[in-house]
């Protein structure tokens, strides 16, 4: 397989992948964004916040990885669609989270 061929082959798996499953994909190949995540949203919980913006916290944590720790070299990206996987998995995994972030249906949300 030449290198075309392989490319075209990795954007036909991806546009056949639901967003869930390319959130879950990049949550296994970068499992530290999402203790970023909590980490964030525990200090804003904890500076006497009831309801945040999970958007500002994916923005904390992208000036954080580029800027701050320079782990990336400018190459890092972060898919703004996971914004809400990670707001909805924040309040799932840790009851202290329930409705602290407003979340709106998604399609295929029963």
């Amino acid at each position: 397989m030449n290198l075309l061929d392989y490319i075209d082959a990795q954007k036909e798996r991806e546009n056949s992948l639901s967003p869930m499953q390319k959130f879950q994909e990049y949550h296994r190949e970068n499992p530290h964004v999402y203790d970023l995540f909590l980490k964030y949203a525990k200090q804003v919980r904890n500076s006497g916040f009831d309801r945040f913006s999970s958007k500002a916290i994916f923005e904390r944590l992208r000036w954080h990885l580029s800027f701050e720790t320079h782990d990336c070299d400018g190459a890092f990206k972060i898919n703004n669609n996971y914004t809400s996987f990670y707001a909805r998995k924040v309040m799932e995994e840790n009851p202290e989270f329930i409705n602290f972030f407003e979340t709106r249906a998604r399609k295929g949300d029963k």
